[in-house]
């Protein structure tokens, strides 16, 4: 068991897939070849998001990873 940090709502591929109107396989795909390759991603000027392996500790309907600093907060 990693030693929980920070609580993380849990979002399923499905979901992801929904909004994206694709398939959840190639959402799937899209999302492991994003952390696979360690991109970083320009979603609005100066706003970047990660997509990266974590481990996760399921408790309480939220996934529990190592806190991670994000900017602004």
């Amino acid at each position: 068991m990693i030693d929980p940090k920070q609580p993380c709502p849990i979002l399923s591929v499905e979901k992801i897939a929904e909004y994206l109107e694709c398939a959840a396989g190639k959402a799937r795909t899209a999302l492991r070849n994003l952390a696979d390759g360690n991109y970083a991603v320009e979603v609005d000027p100066g706003k970047w998001v990660r997509v990266i392996s974590v481990p996760v500790e399921r408790m309480a309907g939220m996934a529990w990873t190592p806190a991670i600093q994000q900017e602004g907060k």
